[in-house]
């Protein structure tokens, strides 16, 4: 149940200046709610706060931007909630849109990244290339995309370093690509949100967390029964997340301060998220080798197994982006050599 279903508009925002992190200062000025799903200790909160402050002082309060202490809609809805005006801008996990925007998670298949600042980067420009015109976000305003860590395997109890080992192995893996990856690899993963990956690990119903980033595993609970970490040389997966603002919100806005709003968000914002999701990364795998982790690297014929099941993701991509005549493999090649360049 949220906020939203229950009090009107305007009572909403005088509820959320308890949890505002810009206020306007202009006189008529507008202001616009930001919803973030994530927890409100997310490291992503701290450095779209800064965003808005930016914002604001950018137009001269013209443009203001209110974050709710809380999610006004559950993660999956973040795209409804901005069309049904609920909320004026959100970010939404590109998984959750899947069905809307059936390209946009392509640098979210296997094995594609080691690092999430030229991740979010490449990930906005081949956005910009290929998907721009493809009708994704109708009703909304694409702004930024960005990459969090990528993911790894985390074993509860022996290390997990062999395809036979995996073979023998409860899994827990991230909905999405790293789930398709254990099905097509041949077992039947148990799936939920990563907020929730803590539920099936304290309960000792999995032996292995497969997917996620390290800092998801830590901020989510898990860590604390982490013995191994098998670490691939490019992540299982990566989450691609997109900031996105309501047309209609949009169109309050003069065409001088959309400039300014698009200047601050695109590849800067980019940059900025992508920079902070692998320093979270880092520090969570420093934790977790200090409480006693081990953190072991890929045996390659292991590495090389999870890669062949990848293989039927890769050829669904190219079916996909058929469809919209798009070369699945050019969209690819275009995301690695842009993720090259930047690294």
């Amino acid at each position: 149940m949220t906020l939203s279903n229950h009090l009107p508009r305007a009572v909403i925002h005088s509820v959320l200046s308890v949890g505002v992190l810009v206020s306007a200062t202009a006189v008529q000025a507008e202001t616009f709610i930001l919803n973030i799903f994530l927890p409100p200790t997310h490291f992503t909160r701290a450095i779209m706060q800064e965003w808005a402050t930016d914002v604001e002082k950018a137009t001269q309060g013209r443009v203001s931007l209110e974050i709710p202490a809380g999610s006004l809609a559950p993660p999956a809805q973040q795209y409804n909630a901005v069309k049904n005006g609920i909320t004026d801008l959100a970010i939404t996990a590109d998984i959750f849109i899947e069905k809307q925007a059936p390209l946009l998670q392509f640098s979210s298949l296997p094995f594609m990244i080691s690092d999430a600042e030229p991740a979010s980067i490449a990930h906005y420009r081949t956005y910009n290339k290929f998907l721009a015109d493809k009708g994704y976000f109708k009703g909304a305003q694409f702004l930024s995309s960005f990459h969090f860590g990528g993911g790894h395997l985390y074993s509860l109890g022996d290390e997990i370093n062999s395809k036979a080992a995996l073979k023998q192995a409860k899994v827990w893996a991230l909905p999405g690509s790293a789930a398709v990856n254990i099905k097509d690899f041949g077992l039947s993963p148990i799936t939920s949100p990563a907020v929730k990956v803590g539920e099936p690990v304290a309960r000792g119903v999995v032996d292995v967390v497969y997917g996620i980033s390290p800092g998801s595993v830590v901020d989510f609970k898990a860590s604390a029964y982490v013995k191994h970490i098998t670490r691939f040389p490019k992540a299982t997966t990566s989450t691609s997340f997109s900031l996105f603002m309501g047309d209609r919100a949009w169109k309050k806005i003069s065409k001088e301060d959309q400039a300014i709003v698009r200047e601050l968000a695109g590849e800067a914002l980019s940059a900025k998220v992508g920079k902070a999701a692998e320093q979270v990364s880092d520090d969570a795998m420093k934790t977790m080798a200090e409480a006693g982790v081990t953190i072991n690297e890929a045996n390659e014929d292991f590495y090389a197994s999870l890669q062949e099941a990848a293989k039927p993701q890769l050829a669904e991509f190219n079916k996909q982006a058929k469809k919209v005549g798009l070369d699945g493999a050019e969209i690819i090649e275009y995301f690695q050599q842009q993720y090259d360049a930047v690294k």
